[in-house]
């Protein structure tokens, strides 16, 4: 086997220190790239969440207003305007009433914490038992 020549070790030597740069830059450029892409999305998603927002207040608006000319409807039918504003108040607390039981059943039937901790538990497990731990005299790494 021929040996190296000064001259070529220090080529070798000069292109994997530049194939080293390369790859750093590479990896900062994707780094870039990656939070240019966050940040816009990030950008774009509070946007739409602005617009959801003004879009749900109005909406809340618009729903006070239906509820005032319900209550005027009930006048037209002839209760009382105290009666009239009180009945829609009791549907209004009725519904509210049902939307809370609705979201006290739906979270009753959470269950993803309890199987991420047990499936995380398992994976420890499993790697624990299964990963070969290494010889006390195991090479170039071993720190005895």
């Amino acid at each position: 086997m021929r040996q190296m020549s000064e001259p070529e070790k220090t080529s070798v030597a000069k292109m994997i220190l530049q194939a080293v740069e390369d790859f750093a830059t590479i990896v900062k450029g994707e780094i870039d790239i990656a939070k240019k892409s966050l940040t816009n999305s990030v950008k774009k998603i509070g946007s739409g969440i602005g617009l959801i927002i003004t879009a749900f207040l109005l909406i809340n608006v618009s729903l006070l207003f239906l509820l005032i000319a319900l209550a005027y409807g009930f006048i037209q039918w002839g209760l009382p305007s105290w009666a009239s504003f009180l009945l829609v108040s009791a549907i209004m607390i009725a519904l509210a009433i049902i939307f809370v039981l609705l979201a006290f059943r739906s979270f009753r039937k959470v269950r993803g914490i309890g199987d991420a901790a047990r499936i995380g538990s398992e994976t420890t497990r499993y790697l624990v038992d299964n990963i070969k731990k290494p010889e006390k005299d195991s090479g170039w790494n071993s720190l005895d």
